[in-house]
């Protein structure tokens, strides 16, 4: 009873580090599904650069806006990640820039609102918050959920001799998986 009292009148105040945080991206080749995985090197938000003092969770990611250079991408294969800038990202947002916005949490999922050209798609993916580090992270369809079959058409077709399996079967998933690591800085007085 005495922590629980002690907890509840503690003040703090939740921060974010974007210099730490990893947004990771994984796409699958070949009908064995194998995982290919890279990283944007270059993310920025003007919410927590205007103020990144909340008072919960909450209030830090819900309407935190966010800015992606998907020409940042970096999967440890110098010519991957050319093909993926000229005939994957380029085809999903003008100057390889894709903005977003987290908006409510609901228990352990988060909305997420991105634009591509203009045209807004909503996802939900899965959140939790544990050991000072926000994750997000969930599966999301290329063509269902964020219309991209151009883009998706591109790369497949950019890499149809690459995504050949064993069976000689060339195939690229629709599916992303999606995975964002947040560092979060609380501080209590």
């Amino acid at each position: 009873l005495e922590k629980t009292l002690v907890n509840s009148n503690e003040n703090c105040v939740y921060s974010a580090n974007l210099k730490a945080t990893d947004v990771i991206w994984s796409g699958f080749k070949t009908t064995d599904k194998i995982k290919v995985t890279g990283k944007f090197n270059k993310i920025s938000s003007n919410k927590i650069q205007n103020k990144n003092e909340f008072s919960n969770l909450s209030e830090l990611i819900e309407d935190l806006d966010f800015s992606i250079d998907l020409s940042s991408s970096s999967s440890g294969d110098e010519i991957r990640d050319l093909n993926l800038k000229n005939y994957f990202f380029n085809l999903l947002a003008s100057n390889f820039v894709l903005n977003g916005k987290f908006e409510n949490i609901e228990n352990d999922s988060v909305y997420v609102v991105l634009d591509f050209f203009g045209k807004q798609k909503r996802v939900k993916l899965g959140y939790a918050f544990q050991n000072k580090m926000i994750q997000i992270k969930g599966s999301i369809d290329l063509v269902e959920s964020l219309g991209a079959l151009k883009a998706f058409e591109s790369i497949s077709n950019k890499c149809y001799d690459l995504h050949k399996g064993p069976d000689g079967i060339s195939k690229t998933w629709k599916e992303v998986e999606v995975l964002i690591k947040a560092p979060i800085i609380k501080s209590c007085n």
